[in-house]
């Protein structure tokens, strides 16, 4: 009953802002998140699956579209599916980097203050430490890493110590990356 309001408020701007067709999606995906967040009949390992995947889906559609209450449930989502992966999982890092990076655009977005990118950093911290240097996702850990230093920085959170390791962090995406591949423009952009 709590999230009723919240829910119907982002229910009538999405109508607003962007049309019925598209309100009614964006209730669907926000509800069919949540539901399986509060199911008695949904175990946790699979709860854990569904909420990662619901979480980046969330994520994706928030990037299209800026709704901020997608951005919210998705953060919701992400921080239950990585509350719910113990340690030594094998999608405990991947968990870890996608709510690094949901907080980190919940500080861009104005949702949080700018010290959630604290928490933020120790997300990409601890997905970065879990992935060895020849994991496929090390690069884009790093990176990740890497620019949410440098945003901590800027927003006054860190000292400017942090941005020495921001660049160890964005050389070595760079490095893993391989010259052919189509993320290596990018990494070397954010150096």
């Amino acid at each position: 009953l709590l999230l009723l309001p919240m829910l119907l408020s982002g229910v009538l701007a999405a109508a607003e802002q962007r049309g019925h067709h598209v309100a009614v999606q964006e209730h669907l995906m926000v509800l069919a998140t949540r539901g399986v967040m509060v199911s008695d009949e949904v175990a946790d390992s699979h709860r854990m699956d569904i909420l990662g995947t619901s979480a980046a889906e969330l994520a994706v559609y928030f990037q299209r579209t800026g709704a901020i209450w997608v951005l919210i449930a998705a953060v919701e989502a992400a921080q239950m599916a990585y509350s719910l992966a113990p340690e030594g999982h094998v999608h405990r890092a991947n968990y870890a980097l996608n709510l690094g990076s949901l907080l980190s655009a919940s500080v861009t977005a104005g949702v949080v203050q700018a010290t959630a990118l604290v928490k933020a950093i120790g997300y990409k911290r601890e997905a970065y430490t879990l992935l060895p240097k020849n994991h496929p996702s090390r690069a884009l850990s790093a990176s990740n890493l890497g620019l949410g230093l440098a945003e901590a920085v800027r927003a006054g959170v860190l000292q400017a110590g942090a941005l020495g390791e921001a660049v160890d962090c964005l050389r070595e995406a760079y490095t893993l990356t391989p010259k052919d591949h189509p993320d290596r423009a990018r990494y070397a952009s954010n150096l």
